[in-house]
């Protein structure tokens, strides 16, 4: 006994060692990287706030050709339509770790009164016509015909929408993560002149529009921004410099994966199999035929769980388990 306590402390020691290095390189890496500096000035969108976007467009003057056609133009104003808009969520589901995509089903609906006009006049009819997602191919999105319907003065219109969308998630507290996943939309036949979306309702969803059971859905928000791109986006009537803004829409989910699952999935597997090795490298195993069959066993138990964990992870360097997983007990493999 006394001299297997020695060494049971020993390997206790190494897997806390092992452990304890992936965790700490990763930080330090994580930590040098918020210090990285940009080398290339690349220029990409900015979102900005109705509010802040209006302040700074005051004074903008309709096109080149509108100002031929008006003459005098002193007492000409911005379009400015502005829809109410809402979502009603039916699904969320097949959240996709390699791909970093999600599903979403449900729809989405906007309602405003009196005409709705654009730059040249025209009528707008439909508000939602022409809507760009974050959808994660043309064939993953399925989308219906716009639902018009009208009472008096007040009108609507509403799509379904069905697909696959990118998010980008976060595993740096991997496998106790939270995450945020985003569903965004944008009118991309109209600019801010024309149209901002306004939020005046939460929300809404089925009682069980969760189908992502390794989570649960803590919040929900959709904000109504404005997204400022750096070219004129094949505009040809603005002004020299003046960059094409939409009006810019993301729905928000935010996530906690339960804690249960985590230790079922990633952490049980590891410390039974890390508990086999010890017992394996010690004289606690007398049996020969145990000392040569145990190690080929978990090598190949291993191998599987890491593949398993590759097939539905991305491939990311600070995913520390999975160098756990592969390092301690290759290590005390060779103990054994």
């Amino acid at each position: 006994m006394r001299r297997l306590f020695p060494r049971v402390v020993f390997n206790l020691l190494c897997v806390s060692i092992s452990c304890a290095a992936p965790l700490l390189l990763s930080a330090i890496k994580l930590h040098a990287e918020q210090f990285d500096v940009q080398k290339t000035d690349i220029k990409s969108e900015r979102v900005l706030t109705s509010k802040e976007w209006l302040a700074g467009n005051a004074g903008t003057k309709p096109p080149v050709w509108l100002r031929q056609e008006l003459g005098d133009y002193s007492n000409w104003k911005l379009p400015l339509n502005s829809p109410k808009i809402g979502v009603h969520i039916d699904s969320i589901h097949k959240l996709n770790h390699v791909d970093q995509t999600f599903g979403f089903s449900g729809t989405i609906w906007a309602q405003w009164r009196g005409t709705q006009k654009a730059w040249d006049g025209t009528e707008i009819a439909n508000p939602l016509d022409g809507l760009v997602f974050n959808a994660l191919n043309a064939t993953s999105l399925h989308q219906s015909k716009a639902n018009l319907t009208r009472v008096r003065d007040r009108f609507q219109a509403d799509i379904s929408i069905d697909g696959e969308f990118l998010s980008s998630l976060d595993y740096r507290k991997f496998p106790f993560d939270d995450q945020e996943i985003t569903l965004t939309f944008e009118p991309i036949n109209y600019d801010a002149y024309e149209m901002i979306f306004t939020l005046t309702e939460e929300p809404t969803a089925d009682i069980r529009f969760n189908r992502i059971l390794d989570y649960s859905v803590e919040n929900v928000t959709l904000a109504a921004n404005i997204k400022v791109y750096p070219t004129s986006f094949g505009v040809l009537d603005y002004d020299p410099g003046e960059t094409f803004a939409s009006s810019f829409n993301t729905l928000t989910f935010s996530m906690n994966r339960s804690f249960l699952s985590s230790i079922y999935n990633y952490i049980f597997p590891l410390f039974i199999i890390i508990g086999l090795l010890l017992i394996n490298s010690s004289s606690l195993s007398t049996e020969r035929g145990i000392k040569l069959s145990l190690p080929p066993a978990v090598l190949l138990a291993v191998v599987l769980l890491h593949r398993s964990q590759g097939a539905e992870l991305p491939n990311l360097d600070y995913l520390t388990l999975s160098l756990i997983h592969i390092s301690e007990p290759t290590r005390l493999l060779s103990i054994s």
